[in-house]
């Protein structure tokens, strides 16, 4: 194990470093540094890094330097196989990869790991980045000569873990920074899933006083966040507030602690810190980050979820960069599973949707007025949405096997419209019969082309009304926002 480490991140429009020592399970925050990124490249920061170190340490000692790579351009999905032998498990999830994608396989870059096991299936999450992403990113820090990149969501729980006195529990991390709020999930001292929310600091807390606005959207944050990750709110396991020992994370955490989630604070175990002058809570917070970084490379860990092809040090992390064979996959599908991939946080849920337009208009601001209003527009976005997910799941349930869509063409006040082959027609009529029994579907349509001798299949199109989507909308939604903003 390395004594000592260097991390770098970037946060906002900053750079930010820390070089951290351990000596005997105590940890020193030797070195603190941020640049703005204007007019400096990552290169040269860690170049005058990497001097300030070798002025400490001497010329032939080389500190370790980890990257980390931001949660924001990382989506996390969990997935369900039955139980098998790793390489089976491996070509499970591939064929799953292939179907939940937003973007074709060719433009994302995949990682995952196996999770808990439960009723016999085995739960695995699978990290996924847009290759351009994670290429671009590859050749910006390409001349820092990285040890190891890791996903900044990683060392909040590796933090959490080291210097907050974490346990191998399931458990939710939360961490308030300065440009968003991340959300981990934790099972057996690893990162399971995350996700980030836009609420900062500076917005929950201004002059000593707490906003309610904004600690209600973090929670409300939380609360999608949780269904997301597949947990039950209110059944939840413990909610961890990372706390620097401030004032304003306890008003955070005590507004929490109100609502069903029933967050608690977590502090720093001030044992595990060199004397009081030379690493403070707050130093460790404010660069909580980077120095989880520095901590899982000082413990030899590699990434979890290795998103990058290359390790310039020649390190021995294991890479799980799944090379799955392109198979086609309707692009209007894919594009429809990005649409409410990217909608899913807009779910607010009635009650607390009500709760949060009480507190709103109790605090009568103009910022709050303009918060009810734009709550009011997403509603109304939510009603005239089309249920995408339910829609592709009924023609999967009522498709009779050995048909092929070509074609799904899914538009407000229009009935829904399919077009496909098949070398049997019987089954487009196994299909009528089956889907006008479904619930919301009326108005079934046919049209059966002739034979196609050379591809020995019949050409169809196929049209449905589905539930009130189908239905042309008296008012448009500029309409209903202007009626609120009167």
């Amino acid at each position: 194990m390395n004594k000592s480490a260097t991390a770098v991140i970037r946060e906002g429009q900053k750079y930010k470093a820390v070089v951290l020592n351990r000596k005997g399970g105590i940890y020193e925050l030797w070195q603190k540094q941020e640049s703005v990124i204007q007019g400096i490249s990552l290169a040269s920061f860690c170049r005058e890094l990497s001097s300030l170190t070798q002025s400490r340490f001497g010329q032939s000692v080389r500190i370790p330097l980890a990257i980390g790579f931001s949660q924001a351009q990382t989506a996390f999905y969990r997935l369900e196989v039955p139980w098998a032998k790793e390489s089976q498990v491996e070509s499970m999830v591939e064929m799953q990869a292939e179907a939940i994608l937003p973007l074709p396989r060719d433009q994302m870059r995949l990682a995952w790991r196996n999770g808990v096991m439960t009723e016999g299936k085995t739960i695995v999450t699978l990290a996924a980045a847009r290759t351009e992403h994670v290429r671009l990113f590859s050749e910006h820090v390409e001349l820092c000569k990285p040890q190891a990149i890791m996903l900044e969501s990683e060392a909040v729980i590796k933090a959490w873990q080291t210097l907050y006195a974490g346990t191998n529990e399931k458990a939710i991390i939360v961490y308030i920074g300065k440009t968003n709020t991340q959300i981990c999930l934790a099972e057996e001292s690893k990162l399971a899933m995350a996700r980030i929310s836009d609420v900062r600091r500076q917005d929950l807390v201004r002059q000593d006083d707490l906003s309610v606005v904004y600690a209600e959207q973090l929670a409300q944050d939380i609360y999608g966040m949780l269904e997301s990750f597949g947990v039950n709110p209110t059944e939840c396991c413990p909610i961890y507030v990372l706390s620097d020992q401030s004032e304003s994370i306890n008003k955070i955490t005590e507004y929490l602690k109100q609502t069903e989630l029933k967050g608690q604070i977590s502090v720093i175990e001030r044992s595990c810190l060199k004397n009081k002058e030379a690493t403070t809570e707050a130093d460790i917070y404010e660069y909580l980050v980077p120095v989880g970084l520095a901590l899982m490379t000082m413990d030899g860990e590699n990434s979890e979820y290795n998103l990058f092809a290359w390790e310039p040090m020649g390190g021995k992390g294991v890479r799980r960069k799944i090379h799955v064979p392109s198979m086609k996959v309707s692009g209007l599908i894919a594009l429809a599973m990005l649409a409410v991939f990217l909608l899913v946080f807009y779910r607010l849920d009635v009650v607390r949707e009500n709760r949060l337009t009480e507190q709103l208009v109790q605090a009568g601001s103009i910022e709050s007025r303009q918060l009810i209003k734009k709550n009011e527009l997403k509603k109304a976005v939510s009603r005239i949405r089309p249920d995408i997910p339910g829609l592709l799941a009924l023609i999967h349930e009522c498709d009779p096997q050995g048909m092929q869509l070509d074609m799904i063409n899914v538009a407000k006040g229009r009935p829904v419209e399919l077009a496909g082959n098949t070398q049997d027609k019987n089954k487009i009529f196994a299909f009528q019969e089956k889907l006008q029994k479904q619930k919301g579907v009326k108005t079934f349509r046919k049209e059966i082309r002739e034979f196609d001798p050379k591809k020995k299949v019949f050409n169809f199109t196929v049209t449905f009304e589905y539930k009130q989507f189908s239905q042309k909308s008296k008012r448009k939604i500029s309409d209903i926002y202007s009626s609120r903003n009167n």
